[in-house]
Formats: C-alpha cells, structure tokens, sequence
C-alpha cells in the first residue's frame, strides 16, 4: 500500500512539473519566466500570446489565460484573446465571445455576431454551442426564429449527454423549463 502512494505521488509530482508554465516554456530552475529577473512567477499576457505563436499545441494554455482576463473584467483583452483561440476552432472560446456580444461586455450589444459564434461552436461539434444555438433559434435571438432547426440542434446536444437539452427535450421543448434568456454556457460551464 505504502508502495502505491509513493508512486502515485512521484507520477503526480511528475505531471505537476511538467504541465507548469514554466516547464512547458523550458525554463529551469534558477531562470525566471520573463527573463527580466523577476521571480514573481506572474506572466504577463504576451508571454502567454508567444507561446500561442511558437507551440500551437498549446493553444488551451492560451485560450484559459483568456477566461481568467475575462473573470477579471478587462473584455477588450478577452475578446481579442477568444477571438485568437476561435481562429483554431476551440469551441469554448466561441462561446465566450457570444457572451460578449449579446452581454455588451466592451462591445456594442450584437444579438446576430453573437449566434454567429453560438452557431460556429454547433457547427464543429461542441455541445454547449449546439444547445445554446438551438435555443437562440427557438426564441429568435440574433436569428430569425426557427422551432425546427432550434429543436434539432438541442436534439444533437442532448444526444452527446448535455443534461439541459435532455431537460429541454424531456419537457417537449417548454421554455418555461429554461431560465429567461439563459445562455448558460459562458457563466455557467
């Protein structure tokens, strides 16, 4: 048993090092993430937008540090950040820019730029993006109103186990059972 935890914490040890930004930049020890002999360990965004450029694996590095500026507030870097990541097809930054354009977090309120990315999101696959989509074509927001092409794309999410659109589809699609202009996937995924 003894045995078990202590390779089960040198494997975590190990993946923890490994996935720290400072490892993933190659950075040892005695070297500082910036280079400019700050040893803060607070990267500033255009570390972040380098590494993006220079590893596109490692683009979900990039795209987090994008949801942690848009937590703190500052949208136009936010927008400027998922709009990047949108570029690479990653779905949850599509979602983030909807919230933007329909909240009018730094923006002009855009209902249609929006459904546009509730509807790129759909398009590739991810299930948030087609029950959110589904549900701006049900209700006619930032599109013109479609029940039909709303209750596929909630039918599509449901089958991938998203538990709203199961909700949704189990109550024959009663908007009643969905919250008033809810849009849950930025806020509340």
């Amino acid at each position: 048993m003894r045995n078990k935890l202590l390779v089960t914490a040198l494997i975590l040890a190990m993946f923890l090092a490994v996935s720290s930004p400072a490892a993933q930049a190659g950075v040892t020890d005695g070297e500082t993430m910036t280079g400019d002999g700050d040893t803060s360990g607070d990267l500033g965004i255009e570390y972040y937008r380098d590494v993006a450029r220079r590893y596109p694996d490692r683009v979900g590095l990039y795209c987090w540090v994008g949801y942690e500026i848009y937590k703190s507030g500052d949208f136009k870097a936010a927008k400027e950040i998922f709009e990047s990541c949108a570029k690479r097809d990653h779905a949850q930054s599509m979602i983030f820019l909807s919230q933007i354009y329909m909240d009018g977090f730094g923006v002009e309120k855009d209902p249609v730029a929006s459904t546009k990315w509730l509807k790129r999101a759909a398009e590739i696959g991810y299930g948030a993006g087609q029950y959110d989509y589904g549900l701006s074509l049900l209700r006619g927001e930032g599109v013109p109103c479609d029940p039909e092409a709303g209750k596929e794309w909630i039918h599509r999410a449901a089958a991938q186990g998203d538990t709203d659109a199961r909700a949704l589809v189990a109550a024959g699609f009663d908007l009643s059972v969905v919250a008033a202009g809810q849009q849950r996937s930025a806020g509340g995924r």
